[in-house]
């Protein structure tokens, strides 16, 4: 009677042994890619992103083989290519190192200026005076776009404000530049500078017309 019992027993043991073993693997070892509704139909912890089981990741090497972490679909995602090799056409397509998927080369549009002038359209001599840089483009470049005026200007945006001194009643001209990897155009606007005693006679000038 203690056989059976021992032997029973030891069964049982064996039996609860394999069962953890075979849990613990299955942890391990999760399956991504099955169908889900919530997490709760993924086994082994996985999380379940867009109705398919995936293994929750913050970095690449997270990962196993084959896959790479995309977090902003979140989980680890099967790559569809590793380099541009694995394209079907490698001289037209490239593999996103992101994504890892083959993409077509988007194309580039260097930008065109539609319109550049400088508000007021001179300055006083010998003053700060600021002035404000409008412009526009005549096109959608592709891709980004930087826009630079000469004359120690710098990098500017459409209504950017500067202050301009003119040390002659010369005109000056500036130059835009606006630029990306397709090309870049140009465009110039001229801002003469009226004596600081002239500008003062024509307010009080104005001024008296409102008395």
């Amino acid at each position: 009677m203690r056989t059976k019992f021992g032997h029973l027993f030891l069964m049982i043991f064996i039996s609860f042994v394999l069962a953890l073993a075979c849990d613990d693997t299955k942890k391990s070892d999760p399956a991504p890619g099955a169908e889900c509704d919530t997490a709760a139909d993924c086994p082994g912890g996985l999380q379940c992103v867009d109705a398919v089981c995936t293994i929750p990741c913050a970095g690449h090497e997270e990962c196993p083989d084959g896959t790479f972490c995309n977090t902003e679909l979140g989980g680890c995602r099967v790559k569809s290519c590793s380099s541009s090799a694995d394209c079907t056409d490698p001289e037209r397509t490239w593999c996103s190192p992101d994504t890892f998927d083959c993409r077509e080369p988007v194309e580039q549009v260097a930008p065109e200026i539609g319109a550049f002038r400088a508000s007021p359209p001179a300055v006083v001599q010998g003053e700060a005076t600021p002035v404000t840089w409008v412009f526009s483009l005549a096109n959608s470049p592709t891709p980004g776009t930087t826009c630079t005026i000469d004359q120690g200007v710098g990098a500017v945006e459409n209504g950017a404000v500067s202050e301009v001194t003119a040390a002659s009643p010369l005109p000056v001209t500036y130059t835009l530049t606006c630029a990306n990897a397709a090309g870049s155009d140009t465009a110039t606007v001229r801002l003469p500078a009226l004596p600081s005693q002239l500008v003062e006679l024509e307010v009080s000038q104005i001024g008296r017309a409102h008395v």
